[in-house]
């Protein structure tokens, strides 16, 4: 199962590639509190809340940033994950991360 350490970096990873030189400048692009991007990208707390906000700003998939594994058909799927309420967001991530735990037994 993906750690938060893990998810961190892969977030520092999909907002370099998508050419943001710094936290800062990202989430100052994405209206997020820099000091709230910050502790999603050096792993002090988790991201689930604004997944679907960091996947659409930096073009990766929202399973990705939360897994490491990769989609080929992600997106129709990304569209309707994100048009959720955050609580309903963050109770299909709890649901995915069972999954993925009981996959991997």
């Amino acid at each position: 199962m993906s750690t938060t350490a893990d998810r961190a970096r892969r977030l520092r990873e999909a907002r370099k590639k998508a050419g943001f030189k710094s936290g800062s400048d990202a989430a100052r692009t994405m209206g997020v509190p820099v000091p709230t991007f910050l502790s999603h990208e050096n792993g002090s707390r988790g991201y689930n809340e604004y997944i679907f906000k960091y996947a659409r700003q930096f073009k990766v998939s929202w399973v990705w940033l939360f897994s490491g594994t990769e989609r080929t058909n992600g997106a129709p799927y990304d569209d309707l994950l994100g048009a959720l309420r955050p609580e309903d967001q963050e109770k299909v991530l709890e649901y995915a991360g069972m999954l993925a735990a009981k996959s991997q037994r």
